[in-house]
């Protein structure tokens, strides 16, 4: 008989997933707030008395046959009952439910899947204990008041087994459909080879350490420099993994859709790979107002079609979908969410369950306010997560975990209250003098910094929080519905943050004339809120071309001390390139003044050197202006010169990207024509750290040469020079932490922006000497060398290279 197939799954998962019907309504109906939702929970359960037993565990195991090919399967389904009373008069099976609805209108019928959580509680008890009936009873506390409302309905053992039973029937058909649908997977992995003739240099190791964290279960961070191919050499090892049942799931997350477009490219070469029948599902998803049919983004049944009878209709779309072969892709959603008439976005999620692979932002895994809770809450399966161009991550994680308050916003929404709900102005302007009375704490310059956060803050917020919500149930007509849910949504984001504050926080206030009031919850070392997310996962896997020094990201990124950690060489045969480090140029703030005719002198030598497509990143649009009036000033008529400008759009992005194609192709055509003279070298200005600094890929001629001006430093500022402080007590590496560190990132990924492939030759000049010395060159990769030039040497050392 073949080996048993087990499939979990949490008694809430459950009912939702059998039982959803009705429309998508994403009006506000009370929003749930997990930490007081706890704390009720424990306020009810310990006010019980000794009759009263909480959190119990229950399980029931279902065995059957799957009909097609006779496996048996094994289904485990568990939860834990938030309450069981037991006396002489019987069982009760409590469920306690906060909620900021009012306890008047709640009735038996009002939550339908609550009663069939419960019911199946009541099911497995009976069965297990042996009795004939049992009261379900569900328990409603208000969030504001902490009123209790208590409904309660006996019901027999065996109907509550016939209920469960019929629930468990229904969900078959999915059981078997995932079993038979990871047997053709795996034999299908079984297969998979590795898609290239050969391994790169550096490419199996890393391919190694990523099958090996999953098989350890232990964390990894790895700098892999262009040319090792990390894109393949994650996602390889992680589908043996998968095969080898040490994965279930893989999450594929990255910042950027361009990142995401590679992973999707190189999924499909491995359907491809040698004709091999790969049976793999990948998704990739798409943020909603990206997806949705409309053009606003409007989720009431009353104004989309496709939010009506949206549950009523997703499950049969999702049948629909999996027993048809087609390759998954935002194009497939759409057109089977088309057919179905329901909302394309949460049909993307409902795919999601039953994908291998899900590529998307790092959000959906680590942000406290949007991650994926239906995979996340009650994990019954194996993650792998493959956190791509991890260096990005951190100042996306710190966004993740902050949240402010502004005092002109309370205001304004103070004074358009006035005229319309004076009692609910009335709550607003007490968060106001709140503000105002803590706001005296600032000092001289209009600045508060605590490592504590302000407790009465979070007192207040609740209480006029859950206020808000009760106005929001019943005015959901009124013309400022929208504008005081907006304010509601950024109190709510305080409170959620606020109840995560710990040591890798501080508080702030700021205050000025320029600068409105700001209260702030600050997140300067989100590793301990990362490693929370993180601890979902089997084993994280966080890659990227820059990832040096690998001892800071491993502490800001998780503070994982057992991972492992991995630095590549560069693949690239480092003869192809050369790093020229300027002895005679200075770029600190005092120093850019003097030093703008020097270095418009190195970047005539470079562009004079070789016609080509360069590119220059300086350390800011006001320094960028500098150089460029001048450059432009003294060699206008030697070459073809473009700007990166503040404000570009996606369209503007890419024609600035095609001028790189216009002009080599220029220059193939005057080759031709033998007219080689007639070709002049594009020099294009950008901002260091901007969006043509990283994740663009000007391969062969496209791109020959970079110049980097300055060490990359962040723009000293409050928060940067916080980050410093909180370093220095923390480790005595602020400056490293708040400055070096995250600048070196950038000078390394502009400098990567040259030497895309083997082929490849170019140069990088290093302009700022500070890059010269120790401190700085322990961050550099090794293979970069240390060839010194100064301003009248730099044109021979240039063409000697290109003339080898």
């Amino acid at each position: 008989m073949a080996d048993q197939y087990l499939s979990k799954i949490s008694v809430r998962g459950l009912v939702e997933f059998v039982y959803r019907s009705g429309d998508l309504d994403l009006r506000f109906q009370g929003k749930s707030r997990a930490a007081d939702g706890t704390r009720i929970h424990q306020r009810i359960q310990n006010s019980q008395g000794v009759d009263y037993e909480k959190e119990v565990f229950l399980q029931k195991k279902f065995e059957f046959i799957d009909p097609y090919d006779q496996t048996p399967i094994e289904l485990v389904v568990s939860g834990r009952a938030d309450g069981i009373l037991r006396t002489e008069a019987g069982f009760t099976i409590d469920e306690i439910k906060s909620t900021s609805a009012f306890l008047e209108d709640i009735d038996e019928h009002t939550y339908p899947l609550h009663w069939a959580q419960a019911k199946v509680y009541g099911a497995i008890f009976c069965e297990a204990e042996g009795l004939d009936e049992v009261v379900i009873q569900l328990t409603y506390a208000d969030f504001e008041s902490l009123s209790v409302k208590r409904i309660k309905v006996p019901y027999e053992r065996k109907v509550l087994v016939a209920f469960f039973e019929e629930t468990v029937e229904r969900y078959k058909k999915w059981v078997i459909y995932r079993k038979n649908w990871q047997k053709k997977r795996n034999d299908s992995l079984s297969d998979l080879t590795f898609p290239f003739a050969s391994y790169r240099k550096g490419q199996r190791e890393m391919a190694v350490s990523v099958y090996n964290a999953f098989k350890n279960g232990q964390n990894a961070f790895i700098e892999a420099p262009t040319g090792i191919g990390k894109t393949i050499s994650s996602l390889f090892p992680t589908l043996k993994a998968m095969n080898e049942g040490l994965v279930d799931k893989i999450f594929y997350l990255s910042a950027k859709t361009i990142t995401k477009k590679v992973a999707e490219d190189t999924l499909k070469g491995l359907h491809n790979h040698s004709g091999h029948a790969l049976k793999l599902k990948a998704l990739t998803l798409t943020a909603k107002d990206k997806i949705c049919f409309l053009d606003q983004t409007t989720c009431y049944p009353d104004k989309c079609p496709y939010a009506k009878g949206h549950f009523d209709r997703c499950n049969d779309a999702l049948w629909d979908l999996l027993h048809e072969d087609v390759v998954l892709s935002r194009d497939t959603v759409e057109i089977f969410a088309q057919k179905h008439q329901i909302c394309p976005y949460e049909f993307s999620l409902d795919v999601a369950l039953f994908s291998d692979v899900i590529i998307c932002d790092y959000n959906y895994a680590f942000d406290p306010r949007v991650y994926l809770r239906r995979f996340f809450d009650a994990p019954t399966e194996s993650f792998a997560f493959l956190v791509d161009e991890a260096h990005n991550l951190v100042d996306r994680a710190r966004t993740m975990y902050s949240a402010e308050l502004h005092k002109d916003k309370v205001m304004a929404i103070k004074n358009e209250l006035k005229a319309y709900d004076k009692s609910l102005m009335k709550q607003i302007d007490g968060i106001n003098k709140m503000m105002l009375e803590i706001r005296k704490r600032c000092d001289e310059e209009g600045i508060y910094v605590d490592k504590d956060e302000v407790a009465d803050i979070y007192t207040q917020l609740k209480r006029r929080s859950t206020i808000l919500e009760k106005w929001l149930i019943k005015s959901q007509g009124s013309e400022i519905y929208d504008l005081v849910l907006d304010f509601y949504f950024e109190i709510l984001t305080y409170l959620r943050i606020s109840e995560l504050y710990d040591e890798g926080f501080l508080f702030y206030i700021t205050e000025g004339h320029t600068v409105k009031t700001t209260f702030k919850l600050f997140c300067i070392n989100p590793a301990s809120q990362l490693m929370r997310f993180i601890n979902n996962s089997r084993a994280t896997i966080f890659f990227s071309a820059t990832l040096s020094p690998l001892d800071y990201y491993q502490k800001i990124l998780s503070g994982d001390e057992g991972a492992k950690k991995l630095k590549l060489p560069s693949p690239f045969d480092p003869n192809r390139k050369l790093v020229l480090f300027s002895e005679d140029i200075s770029v600190k703030y005092k120093d850019r003044e003097s030093a703008l005719s020097p270095i418009c002198d190195y970047l005539y030598n470079m562009g004079m050197s070789r016609v080509g497509n360069y590119m220059v990143f300086l350390p800011s649009y006001t320094y960028l202006k500098h150089v460029t009036d001048l450059f432009i000033a003294q060699y206008e008529m030697a070459f073809d010169i473009m700007i990166q400008e503040r404000e570009m759009d996606d369209q503007d992005k890419e024609a600035f990207l095609y001028q790189f194609v216009h002009h080599q192709n220029l220059r193939n055509t005057y080759e031709e024509m033998g007219e080689v003279h007639r070709g002049k070298s594009l020099i294009c200005f950008a901002v260091l750290g901007g969006v043509f600094s990283e994740g663009i890929d000007l391969t062969g001629n496209l791109l020959i040469g970079v110049a980097l001006i300055g060490v990359g430093l962040p723009m000293m500022s409050f928060e940067n020079n916080l980050i410093k402080s909180y370093f220095d007590a923390y480790n005595q590496q602020g400056f490293e932490f708040a400055y070096q560190y995250p600048g070196i990132n950038k000078v390394m990924q502009g400098a990567g922006r040259v030497i895309r492939s083997e082929t490849d030759r170019g140069v990088i000049i290093l302009l700022d000497k500070r890059l010269s010395n120790r401190y700085y060159r322990r961050l550099l990769p090794r293979d970069w060398g240390h060839t010194t030039a100064r301003r009248e040497t730099s044109k021979e050392i240039i063409q000697n290279f290109w003339e080898e």
